[in-house]
């Protein structure tokens, strides 16, 4: 159920050997996970700025990951409260955040509708 909110991305997750839960990657470095912290939530890997931003607009689905790494933009995702236009754009910036530059500028960005 939780991996049909994530359908569009037409990725398959990878599972490691250090990562017991599913992860999204572009060039082995990875931008979202499914199951984090818990089952029902997934992890996109914003920049500060833009998590300031989710969180601010959805508060309740879009919440900091706790330490360092939340201080750094890891954004917890609420999947059942998140719509799916909204998911998108979230994992569209996380990969964008994560993607080689050159793959990233083929690809338009989305903008806010």
């Amino acid at each position: 159920m939780i991996f049909a909110a994530w359908r569009w991305l037409f990725l398959k997750p990878r599972n490691t050997l250090t990562w017991t839960i599913p992860i999204f990657a572009s060039e082995e470095r990875f931008f979202a996970t499914l199951g984090y912290p818990a089952k029902g939530w997934g992890m996109v890997k914003l920049t500060p700025e833009q998590q300031h931003y989710f969180s601010k607009d959805y508060p309740g689905v879009f919440v900091p990951a706790k330490g360092a790494w939340g201080r750094n933009g890891a954004t917890t995702v609420h999947l059942k409260k998140v719509s799916k236009m909204t998911l998108q754009k979230a994992v569209s910036a996380a990969w964008r955040n994560t993607a080689p530059k050159s793959l990233a500028e083929r690809f338009p960005k989305q903008t806010p509708s």
